[in-house]
């Protein structure tokens, strides 16, 4: 009792409370002590900074007054650069936002060093990894999940960035495990608390700057300069009221003088009429625009002012603390003995399934995607909620690691059997991305892994010696997200995503090509052939891209229900991709299906048709035919295209010199038909089931019908002989068949 009396009052000690901690050495204790007894963002905290005048509110400087101005036309780009305006390329993402974070970077360095700051050297660290996350919107960007992660960690960094630039991270300026309430004061404290100080700081400026005209106006000079100004003004006056009577005059009497000013009229009375057909469109903006400005205002000029920088009372964080080790010892080490033997049965049991991975064993019955993904993601969850684990028992735990030897011994065999954990769900990932190589979701899987393995790691030094847990796993999160996301912004720049599914996880694949062409059952190994033949190339592809590139999507429907695509840009001739993918364009049954859509031997009924002859020519002319002509031209259209005499005046390769591949025709047939199913569709409406599946609306044909649209020349002998028969035509010389050098003219 009287040593607690003897303590009364005096300022609260060094804090024992940080996770996984081991013992403070006296002459760390005695500098706490003095940092204890200091406000937070007390001044000599970082680098000389002046923040410590935070007893009273911080007036307003010019400075201040300027940068409000800025910050209005911040708050007006923000969303212009990327949302309004034509620089975003895909929704919010863009060379906006690029823009954006280089723009705000600039404007909160700028207002720093104005106002007489320095900033501590590690916030050059995090103004490194904003202007990574914020330039990587320079490549075209593909959004998805991805996206919306890194959009919401590039907003974050940029406001934590600004209170480390300024100094105003609460322990010391630099980022500490006090870093939840430095995160509630970058997001809500400091631009909420400082809301309404933009226009405060603007007022400022006005009172300014009326100040400094009337004092120029009350000296003796300024007094006849303002009479002078004033003549000026009547003079102009006076002269448009002349014009309103000499310009008429002067209009009637020169024809071209009249034609200038009517333009000159004209334009201005546009200008005007646009202004006010866009002055809702403005009313929205400002709407938008003016809320953000002050916030980031708000945020700023707190920052670099200290206003509303330190409601936290050290002590009394440092009290919540204490309070919060409330666990006794032994309820602590049971917990984490049971977890750890129920961790060391789990492995013990499914070593050979966990373990197989290591040597690149595969267990019977599983696909290398099924083995990586099997458990992968509960070994993540898992080593994460130990991440919790851990740190909910050092900090509630009454006996901290530094007095008690077996809490260090459980934070070690935890982090080590997490560790063992992590490691098997690596040798899945690495043995999936060596048989399928990477993709973006791939990668950040990898990086999530690699940064929960360092984390356990520096929690398994710090039971020996010190290590700043916290400052660690921050930064290297930091940089491991930013670059992971970098490169993801850049593989899907490429648009050459190398996921190919597995054959007996697809259920159909679309390859469009010239057209849609269906894969199923055994020939859906033929579009995986195509599309790795595609990746073996990528870097030519990547280095070569222009406008005139040609574009091959793969659409997979898989059999989970799951849809995926792949868009490809192929810039040269590949003879390997040209004979699996025009080869199969080139089939009979793909080919009917692209003229007659599918189930095309199920056609009920034919309509009139028409036989158009020399179409480019002046002997151009129209034969119609019935329906009974239209069906038995349908069969021979169907024995054309088994024959491989068809396709060659209907398709053109695209993987290939167009002068090279396909015949001109100047004879063609156009067929209507009904189908006698409900399910039909064209090659083209068949790619609505991937878009319905991903929750867009398509547009359909009209049902159970279309019309086909066929061309073909004189080695297309049944459908001539047909059309002979039939009566359309009485003799092949009425079809007016091209040269070699007239199909070249035609070209």
């Amino acid at each position: 009792m009287e040593q607690e009396k003897k303590t009364a009052g005096m300022p609260c000690p060094p804090c024992k409370s940080a996770p996984f901690s081991r013992a403070v050495k006296p002459a760390a204790q005695e500098n706490a002590v003095q940092e204890a007894a200091a406000p937070l963002g007390a001044p000599g905290q970082y680098g000389g900074s002046a923040v410590g005048r935070t007893e009273k509110t911080p007036g307003f400087t010019g400075v201040d007054a300027a940068f409000a101005c800025g910050f209005l036309a911040v708050g007006w780009l923000f969303w212009e650069l990327q949302l309004w305006s034509g620089w975003r390329w895909f929704g919010n993402a863009g060379t906006g936002t690029a823009l954006f974070t280089a723009l705000f970077a600039g404007a909160v360095l700028a207002y720093v060093y104005l106002a007489k700051l320095r900033p501590p050297r590690e916030s050059w660290f995090w103004l490194a990894v904003l202007l990574c996350l914020g330039l990587g919107y320079a490549l075209p960007y593909g959004g998805g999940l991805l996206g919306a992660v890194h959009y919401g960690a590039l907003l974050f960094t940029a406001e934590y960035w600004t209170l480390s630039a300024t100094g105003r991270l609460l322990k010391s300026g630099k980022t500490s495990n006090w870093l939840p309430l430095d995160v509630l004061n970058a997001l809500f404290v400091l631009p909420w608390g400082n809301f309404m100080r933009l226009p405060a700081a603007f007022v400022f400026g006005l009172k300014g700057l009326g100040r400094r005209v009337r004092a120029a106006r009350s000296e003796p000079g300024e007094r006849s300069r303002g009479k002078r100004l004033l003549g000026v003004l009547g003079g102009v006056a006076l002269a448009l009221l002349c014009l309103c009577f000499v310009l008429p005059l002067l209009m009637a009497a020169d024809d071209g003088f009249a034609s200038l000013l009517s333009g000159f009229v004209g334009r201005l009375a546009a200008w005007f009429s646009g202004w006010r057909d866009s002055w809702t469109e403005f009313v929205v903006k400002v709407f938008f625009a003016l809320p953000t400005a002050l916030y980031l205002y708000g945020l700023v000029y707190g920052a670099v002012r200290g206003r509303r920088a330190c409601v936290y009372d050290k002590k009394e964080v440092c009290a919540v603390q204490r309070g919060l080790r409330f666990a006794p010892r032994s309820t602590v080490l049971t917990a984490l003995f049971v977890l750890c033997a129920v961790y060391l049965l789990f492995i013990s049991m499914q070593a050979k399934y966990l373990f197989g991975a290591f040597w690149g064993a595969l267990p019977e019955g599983f696909s290398y995607s099924e083995y990586a993904r099997q458990g992968f993601f509960e070994l993540c969850r898992v080593a994460a909620i130990n991440i919790v684990i851990l740190l909910a028992a050092n900090v509630m735990s009454r006996a901290q690691a530094a007095e008690n030897c077996m809490l260090r011994v459980c934070n070690t065999a935890l982090s080590a059997l997490t560790l063992l954990l992590l490691a098997t769900a690596a040798a899945k990932m690495a043995l999936y991305i060596a048989a399928y190589g990477l993709t973006v979701k791939r990668v950040l899987a990898s990086v999530f892994l690699v940064w929960m393995a360092c984390v356990f790691v520096c929690v398994i030094l710090r039971q020996f010696r010190t290590v700043a847990l916290v400052r660690v796993a921050v930064f290297l999160g930091a940089v491991l997200f930013a670059l992971g996301s970098f490169w993801g912004c850049s593989k899907n720049a490429t648009y050459l995503e190398q996921y190919v599914p597995d054959a007996d996880q697809v259920s159909r694949v679309e390859v469009s090509l010239d057209y849609p062409v269906e894969y199923k059952g055994d020939s859906v190994r033929v579009a995986r052939q195509a599309q790795k033949e595609i990746l073996s190339h990528a870097e030519i592809y990547r280095e070569n891209k222009t406008d005139d590139s040609t574009q091959i999507i793969f659409y997979y429907y898989l059999k989970n229900g799951k849809t995926l695509s792949r868009t490809y840009e192929i810039t040269e001739e590949n003879e390997k991709l040209s004979e699996v993918l025009f080869g199969e364009e080139n089939k009979a049954d793909h080919f009917m299906e692209y003229l007659f859509g599918t189930d095309s031997d199920k056609i009920s009924k034919f309509n009139t048709g028409t036989l158009t002859l020399d179409e480019s020519s002046e002997n151009y002319k129209d034969c119609d035919f019935d329906a009974d002509t239209a069906k038995k031209l349908y069969q021979a259209i169907c024995e054309d295209a088994a024959d491989q005499k068809l396709q060659k005046y209907n398709l053109t390769n695209a993987l290939k010199d167009p002068e090279e591949t396909g015949e001109y025709s100047s004879a063609s047939l156009s067929l209507d038909y009904y189908h006698a199913s409900a399910d039909w569709k064209n090659v083209y409406d068949r790619l609505d089931d991937y878009y319905t599946n991903m929750g867009e609306s398509v547009e359909t044909s009209r049902p159970y019908g279309g019309s086909a649209y066929v061309s073909f020349g004189k080695d297309c002998t049944n459908i001539i002989n047909t059309l002979i028969e039939c009566g359309v035509i009485d003799d092949v010389s009425e079809i007016h068949f091209l040269s070699s050098g007239e199909k070249t003219s035609q070209r």
